[in-house]
């Protein structure tokens, strides 16, 4: 989606990647902005293209997901017509968290980009990806499927030489890329 307008709802990341900029710029403390205020901005972008540019839209722990809930049913209540893409983490896959998945998709989330990262846990638990580590590798494309049931692209992100990979781990990437269906892929080099 060709995005003509971001809305930043929230500021910071409690995880703690160590290849990741985001708490290092934006804190470990995640801000939110007043989700009235939010609506102001949400509403002057009717019918549009939006990106919702939090580093976790869909939020961290309890009170992010319900935060998100929050503002998700206003956006389907005041029946915005909006496009989103958004930032989420692995757990929006959770089974605890398919109300606010579905949710998500009738206010028109779209798109989330999701950094899986890597295949190997062991390059997991390097990174300090300890969300993604606590869930599998493993569980990846199943994850893929739940968020994409809902009517969700799913951007996934990768990280590409890790002192864990070996020469065959792009090409392990790459394999799973198409075999799970992840609608975008992300390359980045570490």
């Amino acid at each position: 989606y060709l995005l003509n307008r971001g809305v930043q709802t929230a500021r910071g990341c409690p995880y703690r990647c160590k290849f990741c900029s985001v708490s290092r710029y934006n804190g470990t403390i995640v801000r939110n902005r007043d989700i009235e205020e939010v609506m102001q901005e949400l509403r002057l972008a009717r019918g549009k293209p939006i990106g919702l540019i939090d580093d976790n839209f869909m939020g961290a722990g309890i009170n992010g997901r319900k935060r998100a809930k929050a503002l998700v049913k206003k956006i389907i209540d005041e029946n915005l017509n909006l496009k989103i893409g958004a930032q989420a983490d692995l757990s929006i896959s959770d089974p605890e968290n398919e109300e606010l998945l579905k949710l998500a998709s009738r206010a028109g989330v779209k798109a989330v980009f999701i950094g899986f990262e890597s295949l190997s846990n062991e390059s997991l638990k390097t990174m300090g990806k300890s969300l993604n580590l606590s869930r599998g590798a493993g569980s990846y494309a199943e994850r893929i499927r739940k968020i994409q049931d809902h009517g969700i692209i799913v951007v996934g992100a990768f990280m590409i030489g890790n002192d864990e990979d070996d020469k065959n781990s792009l090409k392990r990437i790459t394999d799973f890329v198409k075999s799970s269906g992840i609608n975008i892929p992300q390359y980045s080099i570490a």
